[in-house]
């Protein structure tokens, strides 16, 4: 009979991919310079958020204000987190509007672990990754000029608060 994996051994085995890629990114930012790595890394998640969302997303789920950006993440992260990992609960929504939604992230984070085994400070490597390959998405997606940003990130803070706001 076939071992079952562990929720633990999926997050190891998620972790040391993102880390493995981000190591990589780091090792390129070397010669061509850390912030232009880490945006072109941004940029292939971000295309492959933009095209799962254009593939994936009901016509009911679209719009065109920061509540479509919400579904977006959350339709996003329901479909490509860790198996076993994706828990609604661990998405606080503090703010919701169609201008300004405010979310507190708590639940498993392989960026956040990814920088933990690598000796990282997320604030070096979120506000780039995270911010960029997010704001690629809604824009293409939802709306051109909506923005994302990340006020608090773990482990500094209990949880990584996002304002996404449409201008």
């Amino acid at each position: 009979m076939p071992r079952r994996i562990s929720i633990q051994d999926l997050k190891r085995i998620a972790t040391d991919g993102f880390a493995s890629t981000l190591a990589y990114a780091l090792a390129v930012g070397d010669d061509i310079g850390r912030e232009r790595a880490l945006r072109i890394l941004a940029n292939l998640i971000g295309k492959r958020r933009t095209a799962w969302g254009r593939r994936n997303l009901r016509p009911e789920e679209k719009g065109s204000d920061a509540i479509a950006a919400l579904t977006l993440e959350r339709q996003y992260i329901r479909a490509n987190s860790t198996p076993g990992t994706y828990e609604p609960s661990n998405i606080e929504v503090v703010e919701k509007s169609p201008r300004r939604v405010v979310t507190r992230h708590r639940g498993f984070c392989v960026v956040l672990e990814a920088c933990k085994r690598l000796g990282l400070k997320t604030s070096d490597i979120c506000p780039i990754v995270s911010s960029v390959s997010w704001e690629m998405a809604y824009r293409a997606l939802v709306d051109p000029k909506i923005t994302m940003k990340i006020t608090k990130l773990r482990p500094e803070a209990e949880y990584c608060e996002e304002i996404i706001e449409v201008k």
